[in-house]
């Protein structure tokens, strides 16, 4: 249901991207492995769709984390940010 959502409601989002990739980043972690690859995708819609420079501001400050799992998703994450943004 979130994928669609993210999908037809981008405007909707705009205002609260930040929060999403947070929350989003937060459930890649999930135990479950169905739920984290679905973050995980749901995380791939939001930073295809808006402003690199508001997703980069969630990303950036969690590279310093001690949480491999974090880590390694906010350096994909940061990988797929900076792709969108050079190919612009």
């Amino acid at each position: 249901m979130l994928v669609e959502m993210l999908k037809t409601q981008k405007d909707a989002m705009e205002s609260s991207v930040e929060i999403v990739i947070e929350k989003l980043l937060n459930v890649t972690k999930d135990r479950v492995p169905m739920v984290s690859n679905e973050a995980e995708h749901c995380l791939n819609i939001v930073l295809s769709q808006h402003d690199p420079f508001r997703c980069l501001s969630v990303i950036v400050p969690l590279l310093v984390t001690e949480d491999e799992k974090t880590l390694v998703t906010c350096i994909n994450c940061l990988t797929k940010v900076m792709i969108k943004f050079c190919f612009k």
